[in-house]
């Protein structure tokens, strides 16, 4: 389980976290959306230890993250934004990685890099970014560590990786594993998310499962402008409206998540009285 408690973390300005407070322990697939500069990857950074809150504490089973414990360690894979681009094959970086983690399959990383169509012979300086992060994906995917931070994984991705991107996921992980995805990218994971968290200015403003909207929220989209009596938000994507309205129909309905997500930004007011 990870956990923040009384969490407060700054980089020299105003606080960026706050006395924050924030559990996850369902396993799944988590996506972690917010506004530029809300504290999205800092969230990622201080679970994997890297970083250190000034006050409070950031604990994985009930350690303290920045301790970097092995116990601790072994358990988090943390997939930054950037990469690097060793001289080294996807296969030799997944043996050099593998080693930390008790669950790497050596069998399950060559599978997911023929998914994602990198050679295994290919040297990592050698192939393009999009390519490269690929095999970073596949290599974090196939160490099984219980908890998986990824930070913008789809970012320099064409859409086939992305599609690749969403199978491997679903296809690999592992029922135990919390994996928590930091991105803009709302459409990349529309499909695959378990759960959904939703930050502003270092507060929580949404943290539920992809259920439990399914059962609170409905959307209707139609080509008028004309919303129901009883809208929540209307999100205009081109000639299409997408109007949110609470889901009375007693069934769960598909989540639209790009204009539930934009409501909880732009009415968050509003919007936090629905749960």
């Amino acid at each position: 389980m990870i956990q923040f408690k009384d969490l407060t973390f700054n980089y020299g300005r105003g606080h960026l976290y706050e006395d924050f407070n924030l559990s996850l322990e369902s396993p799944g697939i988590h996506g972690l959306f917010g506004t530029n500069g809300t504290g999205k990857s800092t969230m990622l950074k201080l679970i994997n230890g890297l970083i250190f809150p000034l006050q409070g504490q950031c604990t994985v089973d009930g350690m303290a993250s920045q301790s970097r414990h092995p116990d601790i360690l072994e358990k988090i894979f943390y997939l930054p934004e950037e990469i690097d681009s060793p001289a080294i094959t996807a296969v030799q970086l997944g043996m050099l990685k593998g080693a930390f983690y008790p669950r790497f399959d050596l069998a399950k990383l060559t599978e997911l890099l023929s998914l994602f169509g990198i050679p295994e012979s290919q040297r990592l300086q050698q192939m393009s970014y999009g390519q490269k992060k690929k095999a970073y994906i596949a290599v974090a995917i196939s160490t099984g560590a219980p908890i998986l931070l990824m930070d913008e994984p789809t970012n320099g991705l064409d859409i086939p990786s992305k599609l690749h991107f969403r199978q491997a996921l679903e296809q690999f992980r592992s029922d135990d594993q919390i994996i928590l995805i930091s991105t803009h990218q709302v459409r990349d994971l529309d499909h695959i998310l378990e759960h959904l968290l939703i930050l502003q200015e270092g507060r929580i403003l949404l943290q539920k499962s992809i259920s439990a909207i399914q059962e609170t929220f409905q959307c209707i989209s139609t080509s008028e402008n004309t919303p129901p009596q009883d809208v929540l938000f209307t999100l205009q994507n081109g000639s299409i409206y997408h109007h949110l309205i609470r889901n009375r129909t007693g069934q769960p309905q598909p989540a639209h998540l790009e204009a539930l997500i934009t409501a909880y930004f732009e009415e968050p007011s509003l919007m936090k009285e629905q749960f």
